[in-house]
């Protein structure tokens, strides 16, 4: 083997050494990420648990899914308007339907329950599971 091939062999087996390390550098950014950003969200929602009121809450959760009142009409299919939902927020409104409260939570992706409780329909739910 002439020494340019070699160089050239010793090029291409450093540049997919370094390409690897490059994908496998980005997969490990990202599962980091993600991590950080399940932390971010569990830390965010036990920030707004049991605040004074329903409206701050929601929209408390809805901010920290960085979601406007629109992302979330959208992301129900228009079963709860932006509208109804900014009155509930601000406190104008009062007492959502459970139905309500289920649908948001799948969207916000935090306990029934726990919207449950804040609403007033359920007891504060302890540890234990006990009222």
């Amino acid at each position: 083997m002439e020494t340019h091939e070699f160089v050239i062999a010793w090029l291409v087996s450093i540049t997919g050494a370094l390409l690897l390390a490059s994908v496998i550098g980005l997969i490990w950014a990202r599962i980091l990420i993600r991590h950080d950003k399940e932390k971010d969200d569990t830390a965010m929602y036990q920030s707004y648990r049991y605040k004074d009121s329903l409206g701050s809450y929601l929209k408390g959760i809805r901010q920290s899914k960085k979601m406007t009142l629109r992302d979330v009409q959208k992301a129900t299919k228009g079963s709860i308007s932006n509208a109804y939902l900014c009155q509930l927020e601000s406190g104008k409104r009062v007492n959502p339907s459970p139905h309500f409260l289920y649908v948001l939570s799948k969207v916000y992706n935090v306990p029934y329950e726990e919207m449950m409780v804040v609403a007033g329909y359920l007891g504060k739910v302890q540890k234990n599971g006990n009222r």
